[in-house]
């Protein structure tokens, strides 16, 4: 699935994504939803050169979970869960080993839920992920600040798959099955702070449907 498409600019154009996930109901162009219609890939790592200077070194933190650092960073994988080991997919920025994992668990069924989180990982979302890298027991979540119309459409998107759009209480308003490739948008019946993909005929096979409640923690739009 993805969201909509903005202005990138040339030197970085080879490396922009199209989006997997939604957008507000409104126009693509729309700017009132705050959110930008594509994302770029940017270095994640940085560096920094040497110096001739006389300062002191710039001291590191110590250890995480050191009595002087406490803080310690939250897994990826939620506890009692097992990474699953991913082919490497060249045309995607997030690998989803990359991505943050949590149990979703809907009714006596359980899936290993893919979190997107923030604005560019919303808009890769299932983009050229093939068949084999989405079992029928995984899924994947997109996370807003606020209950808001969405409406998602599958460019770049090669397997078809089922959407699940969710209140603020997790509750499901609609299901919808998408085609491959369908730039048609899919939009919510009413406002969705949640939207969950499966692959096709997953949730009629396990019996979501409006009113399904899902249960899910540790998911919460992330300010990039």
């Amino acid at each position: 699935m993805n969201r909509t498409t903005a202005m990138i600019t040339p030197l970085i154009a080879l490396f922009a994504i199209g989006c997997s996930n939604s957008t507000p109901s409104t126009a693509p162009s729309d700017s009132s939803s705050g959110l930008p219609a594509a994302v770029t890939a940017t270095n994640r790592s940085t560096g920094q050169t040497g110096s001739n200077t006389t300062e002191a070194p710039v001291k590191a933190d110590p250890p995480a979970g050191s009595p002087a650092n406490p803080q310690v960073d939250e897994p990826l994988i939620e506890a009692g869960l097992k990474p699953r080991k991913k082919p490497y997919n060249a045309v995607r920025l997030y690998q989803l080993d990359e991505l943050q994992v949590v149990n979703l668990k809907v009714g006596d069924k359980k899936y290993y839920m893919y979190v997107m989180d923030t604005e560019s990982k919303m808009m890769e979302g299932c983009m050229h992920l093939e068949k084999n890298e989405l079992a029928e027991d995984e899924a994947m979540v997109f996370a807003y600040p606020k209950p808001a119309p969405l409406s998602f459409w599958m460019k770049n998107t090669r397997i078809p798959l089922d959407i699940a759009f969710l209140n603020e209480k997790k509750v499901v308003l609609n299901v919808e099955t998408m085609k491959a490739y369908d730039e048609t948008g899919t939009p919510s019946k009413g406002n969705a702070m949640y939207a969950v993909e499966f692959r096709a005929g997953v949730c009629k096979k396990d019996g979501i449907k409006p009113g399904t409640k899902f249960e899910f923690s540790k998911v919460k739009f992330q300010s990039e």
